[in-house]
């Protein structure tokens, strides 16, 4: 645990506060990021359905079409994604 600390002291001793800032608003914005994609399968329906009544209808229809047709592209794109990242994350730790 105490290795990561490491990362953070160099920041720590700049004389520029705005470098703190920044990093806590890409951190901000990351999370807001996370909490958007994640609630958004849940949130954009019923939303939709309540803004525009009947109208939303059809294109739900559509959309469940498409995800039924598509949902193992859609579910390899999901698991390939993840392992970049992972890789992404994992590598340069490793090597």
């Amino acid at each position: 645990m105490g290795e990561h600390f490491g990362i953070f002291v160099p920041l720590a001793r700049q004389s520029k506060p705005e470098a703190w800032l920044k990093l806590a608003c890409a951190l901000g914005l990351a999370v807001l990021g996370v909490i958007a994609i994640t609630l958004a399968p849940a949130v954009v329906p019923p939303l939709a359905v309540t803004l525009l009544g009947d109208r939303a209808r059809g294109a739900l229809d559509a959309l469940s079409a498409f995800c039924g047709r598509h949902s193992r592209a859609i579910n390899a794109s999901v698991c390939f994604g993840f392992a970049i990242f992972l890789a992404g994350v994992s590598l340069p730790v490793v090597l």
